[in-house]
């Protein structure tokens, strides 16, 4: 019964339909959840522009959270405040980018390209090509 209705990890990962936002949670649950499928490149923008600014509203709300405990006067909470906000920080950043290497995979995948493809942005020199390739070359279906 592979595709049909009764496949529960095919009904989960559909695509959602075109006339919902670009935006919307479904399709954020449509670009960080399965490296299957494929991407255009404007759905690729929304999905970091999502992502990363989660992090960047996420920092933040750290901040404030980290000065106000500083400011109470009180050091050991300070700087409790502080190891926490990093920690927590780094656990997110981390979610945030698998979330973002599964929404190039996605990308390159549209490129038809491996999702391999995708860890060319760890080699010094290479990084620039799959960056040009995903963001700015049009896809191929």
């Amino acid at each position: 019964m592979e595709g049909s209705a009764y496949n529960t990890f095919a009904t989960y990962y559909h695509r959602p339909e075109m006339d919902r936002s670009i935006f919307s949670f479904e399709r954020f649950k449509y670009y960080c959840t399965s490296i299957n499928g494929r991407i255009s490149r404007a759905e690729y923008i929304a999905a970091i522009v999502m992502i990363y600014g989660a992090m960047i509203a996420l920092g933040f709300a750290l901040i404030l959270f980290t000065t106000a405990s500083f400011s109470s006067g009180n050091l050991v909470a300070g700087f409790g405040a502080l190891g926490t906000s990093w920690l927590l920080y780094g656990a997110v950043w981390l979610m945030a980018s698998v979330a973002g290497f599964i929404a190039a995979a996605k990308r390159a995948h549209d490129r038809n390209r491996s999702g391999w493809f995708v860890l060319l942005y760890f080699v010094p020199l290479l990084c620039l090509w799959p960056l040009v390739e995903l963001i700015f070359l049009q896809g191929t279906a």
